[in-house]
């Protein structure tokens, strides 16, 4: 008898299948809880960063340091990325990318797989809670924009046939960047 033969019966397959996404899930949850409070602890740091340099005097009192450069620097990842994938609008970029232009712009304190891993946790919330923001899941790396113009729906638009008669059509909203 062969010893590689193995049988499974189909109640046995789906326990597993459900034990396993069962499992998964909380993981996941778990992944995201940790990735919620490394970016709260980075929030916190910076925050101790700025009241260190009010205490020794580098700001005015009562008047918050973003008020120097004019428009509020963004602190935590998840807004950081998001300000940059603004910026390159309609353009798409990796993690990788994002995180180059974050360290051109200061905005990463840390080493730069532990930067990239935080990342590409904050882009999977900014784009499921951003509704201009496209995650695209069909390479080996996922890539995110900042759609700037949107069509919402569909609307109906003429289409000028190849005789030159218009015919209404639905024109969908999304454009292959």
């Amino acid at each position: 008898m062969n010893t590689d033969e193995r049988t499974y019966s189909m109640s046995e397959i789906r326990e597993q299948r459900r034990v396993t996404t069962q499992r998964l899930a909380l993981e996941q949850r778990r992944l995201d809880a940790l990735a919620k409070m490394d970016e709260a602890a980075a929030e916190l740091e910076q925050a101790e960063r700025e009241l260190e340099a009010l205490r020794r005097g580098e700001t005015q009192a009562g008047e918050p340091a973003e008020a120097v450069h004019g428009e509020p620097e963004p602190h935590a990842i998840g807004e950081r990325s998001a300000k940059i994938l603004e910026d390159h609008a309609d353009t798409w970029l990796v993690p990788r990318d994002i995180l180059a232009e974050m360290d051109k712009r200061g905005w990463v304190d840390t080493d730069t797989t532990h930067a990239l891993q935080r990342l590409r946790h904050a882009l999977r919330r900014v784009a499921i809670s951003n509704p201009n923001v496209e995650r695209d899941e069909s390479g080996a790396t996922f890539r995110y924009r900042y759609v700037s113009s949107r069509i919402d729906g569909f609307a109906v638009s003429a289409v000028p046939q190849g005789n030159g008669a218009a015919y209404p059509a639905l024109q969908r909203g999304q454009s292959n960047g």
